[in-house]
C-alpha cells in the first residue's frame, strides 16, 4: 500500500507540475513578433499612411510588431489628421503595442519644463504625440537654463525620441480641424500587407525552457517513482500491490511472510448442523 501511495504522489507530481507551467507561460506561448494588423487601422488615417509608411518606418515588406512597436512615433504619418481621427489611431496603436509605456517628462530639466509644457498639444504623453509635434525650443534664450541644463533637455528628448520620425505633411503644427483630403486608390494599391491580429512568430524563448523544464522534472519523478516501485518488488508480483493472501497462503508455512501461529485459529472446520425433522 505504501508503494502505490509513493507512485500516486509521483504522478500527482507530475500532473501539477505540468499544469502550473501552462498556465504560468499562457501569455508567453502566445506568438510575440506577429505581423501589424492594418485592416482595422481607421481609414481617416491608414488613407494617408498606407502609401507611405512601409518606407517610412523600415521595417521591410512585412511590418512586424518588433519593428513597429520599436519606433517612437511610427504614427508620425497621420500627424495631420483631426484629434478625433488621431485618438482613434492610437487606440488601434494600443491593440497592436498594447502597455507600451508613456514618454517619461521627468527627465526635463526644471528650468525647461514651463517652456515644454506651453509648447507641448499632446493630451497625453504617448511617444506618438510627444515625438510627431514639432520639438519645442527650449533653449538659453527662451529659458533660464544654462548651456548645460539644455544639454540635457536635448540628451532628455534624443532618448525619447531618438528615432525622430517627422511628420509627412509640416503645413500643420497639431492635427487639423478637418480631415484630410486622400486619394484612395493610390492608397489601396501600396498598402501595407495585413496580417490577422494574431499570426506568424513563433514561441517566446522563456515558453520553450518552461515546456523543457516541465518535461525533465516529469520524467524525473516518473523515474523516481518506477526505481521506488523496483526496489520494492517481490519476484512475480512486479509493481502490483500486494493482495490479501488466500487460504492456501494461510495454510503455507514456507511462505516466509506468513506465521502460522498468528492463523492457526482463523481456519477452523464448521460442524454439521441438522435440520429439524431429518431425523429418521
Amino acid at each position: 500500500m505504501d508503494l502505490q501511495f509513493k507512485f500516486a504522489g509521483g504522478i500527482l507530481c507530475l500532473i501539477t507540475l505540468i499544469s502550473s507551467l501552462t498556465s504560468g507561460a499562457e501569455v508567453a506561448l502566445q506568438p510575440r513578433n506577429a505581423e501589424v494588423d492594418f485592416s482595422k487601422m481607421p481609414e481617416c488615417s491608414s488613407a494617408i499612411c498606407a502609401s507611405v509608411l512601409g518606407a517610412l518606418l523600415d521595417c521591410g515588406q512585412e511590418i512586424m510588431t518588433d519593428c513597429f512597436c520599436g519606433k517612437p512615433n511610427p504614427l508620425a504619418c497621420a500627424w495631420s489628421v483631426n484629434w478625433d481621427c488621431w485618438n482613434r489611431t492610437e487606440d488601434w496603436y494600443d491593440t497592436q503595442c498594447p502597455k507600451k509605456p508613456p514618454v517619461d517628462l521627468s527627465g526635463i530639466p526644471s528650468c525647461a519644463r514651463s517652456c515644454f509644457d506651453k509648447a507641448n498639444i499632446c493630451p497625453e504623453p504617448t511617444s506618438n504625440c510627444v515625438c510627431s509635434q514639432p520639438k519645442p525650443d527650449c533653449k538659453s534664450s527662451t529659458t533660464t537654463c544654462t548651456p548645460t541644463e539644455v544639454g540635457k533637455y536635448d540628451d532628455w528628448y534624443e532618448k525619447s525620441c531618438k528615432y525622430k520620425l517627422t511628420a509627412t505633411s509640416t503645413r500643420d503644427s497639431s492635427p487639423s480641424a478637418t480631415g484630410p483630403s486622400t486619394n484612395s486608390t493610390s492608397a489601396a494599391s501600396a498598402s501595407p500587407r495585413s496580417g490577422g491580429g494574431g499570426g506568424g512568430g513563433g514561441l517566446s524563448k522563456g515558453a520553450i525552457a518552461g515546456v523543457a523544464l516541465g518535461a525533465v522534472m516529469g520524467t524525473f519523478a516518473l523515474g523516481v517513482s518506477l526505481y521506488f516501485c523496483w526496489k520494492r518488488r517481490e519476484p512475480g508480483l512486479g509493481c502490483a500491490a500486494a493482495e490479501s493472501p488466500g487460504p492456501h497462503e494461510l495454510e503455507d508455512s514456507s511462505n516466509p511472510k506468513i506465521r502460522p501461529d498468528l492463523f492457526s485459529g482463523l481456519v477452523q472446520p464448521i460442524p454439521l448442523v441438522e435440520a429439524p425433522g431429518d431425523h429418521r
